[in-house]
């Protein structure tokens, strides 16, 4: 009787079934910083739409209108944690430039987490609809 497979098990086995050129593409290496964490992100969490997207020629397209969509979204961040946060007018430069990281980190982490949550949710509804 065979065992069902684990789900860490098949997202590993769909992760081998990716073709090299989709999950190593040497043309990220020039794509910006969010083209290319969204490329790992897909292939950690939801390796199956980045396959689908690969088949259909559409996944460079996509990673570089997202990396567009990507940077609006963390300078806004930036900006409402420079808001939430402000800085006196008399701090040294040294504060303003940490303050300056501490919003970049912000919206990068919460970046990131926004979007691993929506690709396995994208990736839970998928399979959703297909054991149905």
């Amino acid at each position: 009787m065979k065992q069902p497979q684990s789900q860490e098990t098949a997202l590993q086995e769909l992760q081998l079934e990716i073709p090299l050129e989709a999950s190593m593409m040497m043309v990220l290496e020039p794509m910006g910083y969010w083209s290319r964490t969204l490329h790992g992100l897909m292939y950690e969490t939801n390796p199956q739409m980045m396959l689908s997207l690969h088949q259909s020629g559409t996944l460079i397209s996509y990673l570089n209108d997202q990396e567009e969509v990507l940077i609006d979204k963390a300078r806004k961040l930036e900006k409402e944690y420079r808001i939430q946060n402000p800085l006196d007018r008399e701090v040294t430069h040294l504060a303003r430039a940490a303050w300056n990281n501490h919003a970049k980190s912000f919206a990068a982490e919460t970046l990131l987490d926004s979007l691993s949550q929506q690709i396995r949710a994208l990736r839970e509804e998928n399979q959703g609809t297909a054991v149905h």
